[in-house]
């Protein structure tokens, strides 16, 4: 399953969720600071598990400007959380992400340690 870049022509405005009652559902962290000039996170695996994600038809975006010092999002809308979700197990079922993989893409971008 070769789903190429992230279309950066598809992807969602944080601004519009974040004005409106619902705001963005996150499915991957990574510094703030290597989301490159395209928009995008610069590590090729974050490129590449978004990309899989929206090459299942799942609008997604990248948050930059959050609450949370430091850290920026891929995210879906909450009127996509259930595609998130048949996204990510359709994903996992093929065997290309195991359980509990964005957790530890997330950690490993964070630099956080998984042991502690």
């Amino acid at each position: 399953m070769n789903t190429g870049p992230i279309d950066l022509a598809r992807l969602i405005d944080a601004r519009e969720l974040k004005r409106s009652e619902n705001g963005p559902y996150t499915f991957l962290a990574f510094p703030q600071d290597s989301v490159g000039p395209n928009g995008v996170p610069t590590d090729p695996e974050a490129q590449e598990y978004i990309a899989a994600v929206q090459s299942q038809g799942v609008p997604v975006g990248i948050w930059v400007d959050t609450p949370t010092d430091g850290v920026a999002y891929a995210f879906v809308g909450p009127e996509h959380i259930y595609a998130l979700r048949d996204a990510l197990d359709s994903l996992r079922d093929s065997g290309r992400y195991p359980e509990g993989y964005d957790n530890q893409l997330a950690n490993r971008l964070l630099g956080v340690d998984e042991a502690s």
